[in-house]
């Protein structure tokens, strides 16, 4: 595969395929719940309150309430010091957010009835191997993506920042140490995550990127989501700069039944 070691299975959140709403419509002009049209109402001083304690330039906000989208609008800056503004259509790459949307695509394939979340790994991908031999012949894809196998926390980041490929770092796991207890210690492993994904689906005979696309994105008329690299080059994309760990509004869905909840129990 062309795309790079865990990156292939980081999600470009390429706006919302939707023509429900314009860019920055509230809920309120179309009829809505008072209550929650009172809610969207707050959001332009909330994400931009946010956005100034966080120092985040750019941001892009959709409210999905009763499965329509009812609030999709851009924030602020996609690059400091540069004048193009962010908009529902500006890319950004999710960063760990793609593991709940691995964990649904690979949902999906179990749904099929093919795979199992406790499908062992050596029955689906034979060549992959961990340092523990026993480890290997038992550890299953809902070990992996629950980070209860054993391999260390950020196994594998420092050789994607190498350059190393994706199939690479994946065969060079079987060098490293591992640690704690099976199926007891909890470590946060990115390549555990992308070896349960590829393993769980690698019967599909397709790549992850073609595997998202065809039980995830396009069933949802997600027409502008991609899980390939290659497809940010024909749209407006934020610069890698503007997302960090206090980040918490690139391209993420406010539920508004949510917030309103939340005040009601206040």
């Amino acid at each position: 595969m062309a795309l790079s070691s865990r990156r292939s299975l980081i999600l470009l959140w390429i706006g919302l395929s939707v023509s429900i709403v314009q860019p920055g419509l509230s809920f309120a002009q179309q009829d809505a719940d008072p209550r929650i049209s009172k809610v969207l109402n707050q959001l332009d001083r909330y994400v931009n309150d946010a956005m100034a304690k966080t120092k985040v330039p750019g941001a892009s906000v959709a409210v999905v309430y009763q499965d329509q989208v009812v609030f999709l609008k851009g924030y602020g800056v996609r690059k400091l010091g540069e004048p193009a503004r962010v908009d529902p259509d500006t890319v950004f790459e999710i960063a760990s957010f793609s593991k709940p949307i691995a964990s649904t695509v690979v949902a999906a394939v179990v749904g099929q009835g093919e795979v199992s979340w406790d499908s062992r790994i050596e029955d689906l991908d034979p060549g992959f191997q961990l340092s523990n031999q026993a480890i290997t012949e038992q550890v299953t894809v809902r070990d992996f993506f629950a980070h209860r196998s054993t391999l260390p926390d950020g196994a594998g980041d420092i050789l994607e920042a190498l350059s190393y490929t994706r199939p690479e770092i994946l065969s060079k796991l079987r060098l490293v140490k591992l640690n704690g207890v099976f199926r007891k210690t909890y470590q946060y492993s990115n390549f555990g995550i992308t070896e349960g994904a590829l393993a769980a689906t690698r019967h599909l005979d397709k790549t992850w990127e073609e595997v998202s696309e065809d039980l995830l994105y396009s069933k949802l008329g997600m027409t502008r989501t991609s899980s390939r690299f290659s497809d940010i080059s024909i749209v407006p994309i934020a610069p890698p700069s503007i997302i960090s760990t206090r980040m918490v509004f690139s391209m993420t869905a406010i539920y508004a039944k949510r917030i309103l909840s939340r005040r009601q129990a206040a």
